[in-house]
C-alpha cells in the first residue's frame, strides 16, 4: 500500500464521528396535463436536494385510489438517477389500476438525490376531462422514501384536457410588490410564472426562496440591470436559460440547481452566476470533458463565483464522470466532492491524489489552486474538517486536529524518505 494512504487510513477511523447528517430530499409532484382518450400519456417525477441515497421506494396513488387515469407502467430505472446503478426492482413491486409500489437499491455507491426518479405512463381512454390527485404521501403501501431515508413530499394533480397551456411570453415589470417572483402582478401580462412560460427580466430584482422550474419555457436575464435571486432552479431538457449581462443569484444555502443534459444554457455579455453557499449541477450525456473545461473557465474568469465572503469558503469544482455531472459549489475549503461538508470522503480523495502536480484541481484535493496536492491542502482540509452547510458550528475536536497534524507530519517524513531514496539510487 502507498505510504501516504497508510497514514490517512490511520487517521480516518477517528474522524467518523464528525460526519455530518444529510438533509432530506424533496419531491414536488406539481401539475401535469395529459390528453383525453389516450392509450399512453407520460408523467415524469424528479427529486431535488442532491444528498446521497441508497435506493428508492416509490409509492403513488391516483384519484384517491378509485378514479382517474389508470396506471400502465412506472419506470424508476430508465434514464433516472438509478440508471446503470441498481440491483433491479424489488420482488414485491407492482403497478395496479390507481396504486403502485416500485422500489430498487443501488448496486454500488449511493447516488445524489437530484434529477429524474420516475416516468409514469397512464391511460385516459374514456376520460374526456377532469382533475385528479397524484399522491406520494397516501398511497396504499404508505409514503414514498429513499430506501428508508424519508423525503419531503408535495403531492400534485393530473389534469385531463385537450387544451394544454402553451408557453406565454412574460416580461418582469415589478407591477406588484416589485420583488416576489411568484406575484402575478409583477409580470406583464399579469399571470404566472409557469414552467412553460417564456420569461424575460431586463431590469429589476425578482426574488424567491422557493424552487423554480423551467420546463418547456425559457428564462432570459437580458441586461446588467437584471438580477434574479432564486431558490433551487431546475432547467429541463426542453428548457432554456440565458444570462446576458445579468446575474443569477442562488438564494438560501446548501441547495442545488440543475441544468439537464439538453437544456439550452448561455452565459454571455458579462453575465454571472452568484452561488452564495449553493451549487450548480450541469448534466452531460457525453463524457463531460468539454463541459468540465467550460465550467473551469467560468470559475477562473469569475463568471461563476460568489459574492459571499465567509472565511474558509471558496468556489470548488467537481467532475463526476459516473453521474455525467459537472458541479460548481461555494463550499468549505477541503470539500473535494462539493457536497457542502468536509469529511472522510474528502480526506480519502486527497489521500488518493496526494503528491500529484499534473492536472491537479479542486476535486482531486488542490484546494488552494497552486497546481499541487500537498501538505498545504491537507492542512486546509484539517482546519475545516467537520464543517457543514449549516455553518461553522462543527469544529474538529483538538484530538482530531492533532491527529490530522500527525498525519501531515507522517506524510512529510514519507516524502522526505522517498526523496532521499531517489538521491541514493
Amino acid at each position: 500500500m502507498h505510504p501516504h494512504r497508510s497514514i490517512l487510513l490511520l487517521i480516518a477511523p477517528l474522524l467518523l464521528a464528525a460526519l455530518p447528517v444529510a438533509a432530506v430530499p424533496l419531491i414536488d409532484v406539481g401539475t401535469h396535463y395529459v390528453q383525453p382518450n389516450s392509450a399512453a400519456e407520460t408523467i415524469q417525477l424528479s427529486v431535488q436536494g442532491g444528498d446521497l441515497v441508497d435506493g428508492l421506494e416509490l409509492m403513488l396513488q391516483i384519484g384517491g385510489g378509485h378514479a382517474g387515469p389508470t396506471l400502465q407502467a412506472v419506470d424508476i430505472l430508465g434514464g433516472t438517477i438509478f440508471a446503470g446503478n441498481n440491483d433491479g426492482l424489488f420482488p414485491g413491486s407492482y403497478v395496479d389500476t390507481w396504486d403502485a409500489y416500485v422500489g430498487t437499491n443501488t448496486a454500488a455507491d449511493p447516488v445524489p438525490a437530484s434529477g429524474l426518479i420516475a416516468t409514469i405512463t397512464v391511460r385516459t381512454v374514456g376520460l374526456s376531462a377532469g382533475m385528479y390527485s397524484l399522491s406520494l404521501t397516501s398511497a396504499f403501501e404508505g409514503a414514498t422514501n429513499f430506501a428508508g431515508t424519508p423525503a419531503t413530499l408535495i403531492d400534485g394533480v393530473i389534469i385531463i384536457s385537450s387544451e394544454v397551456p402553451g408557453p406565454a411570453p412574460r416580461v418582469w415589470d415589478g407591477g406588484g410588490d416589485g420583488l416576489d417572483w411568484y406575484d402575478p402582478r409583477n409580470w406583464s401580462p399579469d399571470g404566472g410564472p409557469e414552467p412553460e412560460d417564456d420569461l424575460t427580466v431586463s431590469a429589476g430584482a425578482p426574488t424567491t426562496e422557493a424552487a423554480v422550474i423551467i420546463d418547456g419555457g425559457s428564462l432570459t436575464l437580458s441586461s446588467a440591470s437584471a438580477t434574479a435571486t432564486l431558490g433551487p432552479l431546475t432547467v429541463t431538457d426542453s428548457g432554456s436559460l440565458t444570462i446576458n449581462g445579468g446575474t443569477w443569484v442562488m438564494s438560501g444555502s446548501g441547495q442545488t440547481s440543475i441544468l439537464a443534459p439538453s437544456a439550452d444554457f448561455a452565459l454571455t455579455g458579462g453575465g454571472s452566476v452568484d452561488l452564495r453557499g449553493n451549487r450548480l449541477v450541469m448534466r452531460d450525456s457525453g463524457d463531460g470533458n468539454a463541459l468540465a473545461a467550460q465550467m473551469i473557465g467560468w470559475i477562473e474568469t469569475g463568471s461563476v463565483g460568489s459574492s459571499d465572503v465567509t472565511l474558509g469558503k471558496a468556489v470548488g469544482f467537481r467532475r463526476d464522470a459516473m453521474a455525467h455531472e459537472v458541479i460548481a459549489a461555494f463550499t468549505w475549503l477541503g470539500d473535494a466532492d462539493c457536497d457542502f461538508d468536509v469529511d472522510l470522503d474528502d480526506l480519502t480523495l486527497l489521500g488518493t491524489f496526494y503528491g500529484q502536480s499534473q492536472g491537479a484541481r479542486w476535486d482531486l484535493g488542490d484546494f488552494n489552486g497552486d497546481g499541487r496536492v500537498d501538505l498545504d491542502d491537507l492542512t486546509l482540509l484539517g482546519t475545516f474538517y467537520g464543517r457543514t452547510s449549516a455553518g461553522p458550528h462543527s469544529i474538529p475536536e483538538p484530538a482530531v486536529s492533532g491527529l490530522l497534524l500527525l498525519g501531515a507530519a507522517g506524510l512529510l517524513r514519507v516524502r522526505g524518505s522517498s526523496a532521499r531514496a531517489r538521491r541514493v539510487s
